[in-house]
């Protein structure tokens, strides 16, 4: 091949590398529609919040659309630079109550109410995510579904929330 390729190719391979090492520390959503496919978003922003909402439950209500949000599939977390798969939200039973509640606050900000003050109560929220942590500490992703991550991740295939 060309050296002007070749560089070309290195050089953008060491941009990815650098790119993927900021998200050293971060949690990511994979969601699922039969258009799009598998999406991947990922942050840095979000961090756990002593009993109360977990980062995953603050990624969730900051998904881009209201069908992002209906859709979630997985999620995990990428820490000091490795892909980890667990979740409560790869609960069926807790991603279910957490996808209730945005549609309960999207009826609420429907009729224009701030969707963070009025279906997520704090203690209500605090209740249920203990409820099902105590429940199912360590739900890990489906083998298909970390697969998945690990190809979107690794293609650099995520959108940042």
């Amino acid at each position: 091949e060309p050296l002007s390729q070749s560089v070309c190719w290195r050089t953008k391979r060491m941009w990815m590398d650098i790119e993927k090492q900021f998200w050293r520390d971060s949690v990511w959503m994979m969601t699922f529609d039969y258009k799009e496919g598998h999406r991947m978003w990922i942050s840095t922003k979000y961090k756990e919040i002593p009993n109360g909402e977990s980062a995953h439950m603050q990624m969730h209500l900051d998904l881009p659309t209201f069908e992002h949000k209906l859709n979630v599939d997985c999620a995990g977390s990428i820490q000091n630079g490795v892909m980890h798969f667990n979740s409560l939200y790869n609960n069926q039973e807790f991603r279910s109550g957490m996808i209730a509640y945005v549609v309960e606050a999207k009826d609420d900000v429907d009729e224009g109410v701030d969707e963070r003050d009025s279906a997520y109560p704090s203690q209500r929220r605090r209740e249920e995510r203990l409820r099902y942590k105590r429940k199912t500490p360590n739900t890990p992703c489906t083998p298909e579904q970390q697969k998945i991550a690990e190809r979107l991740f690794d293609k650099n295939s995520w959108t940042v929330v």
